[in-house]
């Protein structure tokens, strides 16, 4: 009785977790996967029917040049580092319920083919513990291209490496243990200690340069990627109007008359099977209507604080973060990262990547007044390139100059602003000709 009441128990709390994930995965998916997602559904569960018309001819209005892009469509275009990974998927001799947590993984596989979420993250959010998480993600890591799946640049190098060396190579060992003495070409330390040779670090730093600190990016277009926004915005009559594109391209519907042939037939395994299959649908169209209240609200809040920008009024974003979203309807940070991810909104004036909506800002002055980043990034620039080549400013000279322009930040900030613009300090800027 009690290990019936326990195994239900286990049942329940898995199907809960199942349910967590296809509902995590829905809300981050931009509005292409999004009905792709729905139309491997119809596969899967005979009830679920999708019309779609994205795959109908549309108008090239709603394509948009973005240079940005990471969905692109363009005609006889390769798949995507998505498409390639699941493909790799469907081969390996695997569980089915390890197959849905690599799934889940290789959504979080970016553009660059990097791991965008903490394996611990992934762990809990799946119900495993984190040392199956880092097996489950060893799978994708032995994928195609290589170097796919890392969590950093060093992950990514070594994966490749131990593609051309053995394991226990010593090119292995320099690069996992003295990775940022390595790259950085301080290697009195590394000789000494590794017994090695100038000659030989130096046809290591030449294998490195060979690897790609990039892999996914292969998969992206080289042509002119063209993208659908995911969510669209007007501003008509004083009032701002919202569209999710989605919304345009899909209805889901449930097969009645399937379910009622089904129905008429005995037996406990078919009437678990409808069960099932039933509850997923449901779930499906919860699920559904939960992102799109997700979407549309955080979409409300950041056009509520960044209008003058979307209509073009101004090149500066108000400082406006992530938290500052969830705090305002009430919903946790990540919760408005994943709604932002990948996501494109098209406004008034242009087609922009969701991400870019949000800008740090930094208190100056004594009364507080805050400046966004963006702003004092682009007067560093300027300053800097003003400059005498011959005698070029320090970081301590840069706080000056800006304190004369009402921005008063410290000597770190400057050096972290000026290392984020990829602009060397005064000694590397300094020319003697």
């Amino acid at each position: 009785m009690i290990g019936n009441h326990l195994l239900q128990q286990q049942t329940t709390q898995l199907h809960m977790t199942q349910n967590l994930i296809q509902a995590i995965s829905l809300l981050q998916l931009p509005a292409l996967d999004f009905v792709s997602y729905l139309e491997q559904l119809t596969i899967e569960n005979p009830f679920i029917e999708v019309e779609s018309s994205f795959h109908s001819p549309v108008n090239p209005d709603e394509f948009v040049k973005c240079n940005d892009a990471r969905k692109t469509i363009s005609m006889g275009g390769g798949p995507s580092l998505y498409d390639h990974l699941l493909e790799q998927l469907t081969f390996l001799p695997i569980s089915e319920r390890e197959r849905k947590y690599i799934h889940f993984l290789i959504l979080h596989i970016d553009e660059n083919g990097y791991l965008d979420i903490n394996i611990e993250e992934a762990s809990a959010i799946l119900g495993i513990s984190t040392f199956e998480g880092e097996r489950l993600l060893e799978r994708i890591q032995q994928m195609d291209p290589p170097g796919v799946g890392a969590r950093n640049l060093q992950e990514c190098l070594l994966l490749q490496l131990k593609r051309k060396f053995p394991t226990s190579h010593p090119y292995i060992n320099i690069l996992s243990q003295y990775f940022t003495d390595f790259v950085n070409k301080k290697w009195k330390e590394i000789v000494r200690k590794e017994g090695t040779t100038y000659e030989q670090l130096q046809h290591l730093f030449d294998e490195v340069q060979q690897l790609n600190p990039k892999p996914g990016l292969m998969f992206s277009n080289e042509q002119t990627p063209y993208i659908i926004p995911d969510v669209s915005i007007e501003h008509r009559g004083g009032k701002w109007h919202f569209q999710l594109k989605e919304d345009r391209y899909y209805r889901l519907t449930f097969n009645d008359s399937y379910y009622e042939r089904l129905a008429m037939t005995k037996g406990e395994e078919i009437r678990e099977y409808i069960r099932k299959h039933v509850d997923q649908y449901y779930w499906i169209q919860k699920s559904i209507e939960q992102r799109r209240r997700t979407i549309v609200a955080v979409v409300k809040q950041i056009v509520d604080r960044q209008a003058p920008f979307l209509l073009g009024e101004t090149d500066e974003l108000v400082p406006m973060t992530m938290q500052d979203i969830a705090d305002s309807i009430a919903v946790h940070e990540s919760t408005v990262s994943r709604t932002v991810k990948n996501k494109y909104i098209r406004t008034p004036v242009k087609t922009l990547p969701m991400r870019q909506l949000f800008s740090q800002g930094v208190e100056t002055g004594p009364f507080g007044k805050e400046i966004p980043t963006s702003y004092i990034k682009r007067q560093l620039v300027s300053i800097i390139e003003g400059e005498n080549k011959k005698k070029p400013y320090s970081d301590q000279q840069l706080v000056h100059i800006l304190k004369e322009k009402d921005i008063h930040i410290s000597r770190r900030t400057v050096a972290k602003y000026r290392e984020q613009l990829n602009i060397p300090p005064s000694l590397k800027r300094k020319r003697f000709d």
